[in-house]
């Protein structure tokens, strides 16, 4: 059996993902226009920067959903998840375009760097949905009713 979040560890995962997310891609994002020089087409480098500014997005995400999971989870958390799985489909296209497509230096990096995105976000997911289940099971509410 894998590790098992509480509300309070998720949460500040959540919080911790997001802060990190945002400094990250908004340091990428800083550093993107300089691409050209390395001799990246610009319409690539057009590409990446949208990436990024969907990681900014997913990233202030996640912060939301740390700050709102208490209040979230017995309704569903449906909005949450949805904000997960986003990074989790970002995480994958952005590793693969980046190792692929802009890589000028070492791919292996963007690989393993969207592994370890995908990774966690995954697990992230898991334990959402986990506690997603505990909180109904504790109000009297059906675990399969729809989420909201």
């Amino acid at each position: 059996m894998g590790m098992r979040e509480t509300e309070g560890s998720l949460r500040a995962y959540l919080l911790l993902a997001g802060v990190i997310g945002v400094v990250h891609s908004l340091a990428d994002l800083s550093t993107a226009r300089v691409l050209t020089d390395y001799g990246i087409p610009a319409g690539s480098v057009a590409v990446l920067v949208a990436l990024l500014v969907a990681s900014v997005a997913v990233a202030v995400g996640y912060v939301v959903a740390g700050i709102r999971l208490k209040a979230v989870l017995p309704l569903g958390a449906l909005w949450v998840q949805r904000v997960l799985l986003a990074g989790f489909i970002l995480s994958l296209v952005q590793g693969v375009f980046v190792a692929t497509v802009v890589a000028y230096e070492a791919p292996i990096g963007a690989v393993i760097g969207a592994l370890v995105a995908m990774a966690v976000t995954s697990y992230l997911l898991v334990n959402v949905r986990r506690l997603v289940a505990a909180a109904r099971e504790r109000a009297g509410a059906p675990v399969a009713v729809a989420n909201r």
